[in-house]
């Protein structure tokens, strides 16, 4: 099942499939292996790496020299820089491996007031809210809106407290715990061609994990409900509208 600790057996297509889909001209990561390599591996070579990510989910292990996060910095539009990380290709591979677990996992857990779904955007997500907005003006009611952009939200996330809650939401173990496990490596800092090691992390997710955005959804998800379920039996709040696009949370 999707909650399960145990994950099934890697084949051949299924790695073929998650190298396609890495794009080639992203930022390499400490292993320097280029995506290239991956969509162009023999079938001798593709069995290999399928026996290999198999013994990592078995032992629920990466190796050592894997685990190190190149950390850059991207420029925001309103000023002020973004911490990217650049995390080894090889975790990239598994991950878009593994991506169906995890949307088979948002599917089964999404709740009503997620707009952060597979075919949908931040625009998309702005643009239904302000239309209900607007809905309800033009129909003589009165709208009142709290918008919540939670800051540097991935960097102040309790690991111990998120893999809690991912766990009883049922979450799958078995790529929670690898993805914590890269999470939570050593990170270096990048800036142009110089490199400088950072202490090793003990709270925080990283920006530009695949796993990042559901992990996020497993450690809200019970705030969320419990909200929502509340105002669901609300008189004074019954047309209370609660709208969440990952850490940027909307009510209305």
């Amino acid at each position: 099942g999707v909650s399960s600790a145990a994950s099934d057996v890697y084949k051949r297509q299924i790695l073929t499939h998650g190298a396609k889909c890495i794009n080639e001209n992203t930022g390499l990561g400490c292993d320097f292996v280029h995506p290239v390599l991956w969509k162009t591996l023999t079938k001798a070579g593709a069995r290999a790496m399928c026996g290999f990510l198999n013994k990592c989910e078995e032992e629920t292990m990466w190796p050592d020299h894997c685990l190190v996060n190149i950390i850059v910095l991207m420029g925001k539009p309103t000023g002020g820089c973004r911490p990217i990380a650049l995390m080894p290709m090889i975790y990239r591979l598994w991950t878009k491996c593994r991506r169906p677990y995890m949307r088979s996992w948002e599917l089964l857990r999404k709740g009503p007031w997620d707009a952060a779904v597979r075919g949908s955007s931040a625009l998309r997500a702005a643009v239904l809210t302000a239309f209900g907005d607007e809905m309800a003006h033009y129909t003589g009611q009165e709208v009142a809106k709290i918008l919540w952009d939670m800051e540097k939200f991935y960097d102040s996330i309790d690991v111990s407290i998120l893999i809690h809650r991912c766990i009883n939401v049922g979450y799958p173990v078995r790529p929670l715990a690898l993805g914590m496990k890269m999470h939570m490596s050593l990170r270096v800092l990048k800036v142009d061609d110089g490199y400088q090691p950072c202490r090793i992390p003990y709270n925080g997710i990283i920006a530009g994990c695949l796993q990042s955005t559901s992990v996020t959804k497993g450690l809200l998800h019970a705030v969320l409900e419990r909200h929502y379920n509340g105002l669901a039996m609300s008189i004074t709040f019954e047309n209370d509208y609660l709208r969440t696009f990952v850490d940027d949370i909307t009510e209305s």
